[in-house]
């Protein structure tokens, strides 16, 4: 019974395929995605299929984006991670690490991530329909920022 899963997200090529398209897994509990270069609306597609077939309550989720995105791709990563957040509504602790957050400039060298850190968060914490109804413990590393400790909400 596998209540764990750990699946890194690659850049595809040559017909490959994420393993997330090969797995039905109903028990499991836990999940980590890492993002490492997958396009992100086939990861976001391949990770709703994921639930689809699987139907799984996960109550741990975390998001590892180990991959840069293009300045003007934020606002579409922002939604293809909405997505994936909005797939697991009974989702209690929820951790979200960008190691590279920060570490390229954005339009008018602005400081630029992955993804719209604001954004995610207003729509986890303080939106009145919130994307993660049941969340208990929320982490957000952003290792580039000049914060000496990861954001924790409990």
């Amino acid at each position: 019974m596998l209540r764990f899963l750990d699946v890194s997200c690659v850049e595809m090529s040559n017909g490959d395929v994420n393993v997330l398209r090969c797995f039905t897994t109903p028990l499991v509990e836990d999940l980590t995605i890492r993002w490492d270069g997958q396009d992100i609306c086939d990861l976001s597609a391949d990770v709703v299929g994921f639930q689809e077939r699987s139907a799984t309550v996960v109550s741990s989720l975390t998001l590892s984006l180990w991959c840069m995105a293009e300045a003007s791709d934020v606002e579409l990563v922002t939604e293809s991670l909405i997505t994936v957040l909005g797939t697991f509504p009974e989702v209690r602790s929820f951790s979200i690490c960008d190691p590279f957050g920060g570490d390229f400039e954005g339009p008018d060298d602005d400081v630029s991530y992955a993804y719209d850190p604001n954004y995610l968060i207003h729509a986890i914490v303080h939106a009145k329909d919130r994307l993660l109804p049941k969340l208990t413990s929320f982490k957000l590393t952003l290792e580039s920022c000049l914060l000496d400790q990861p954001i924790l909400w409990n």
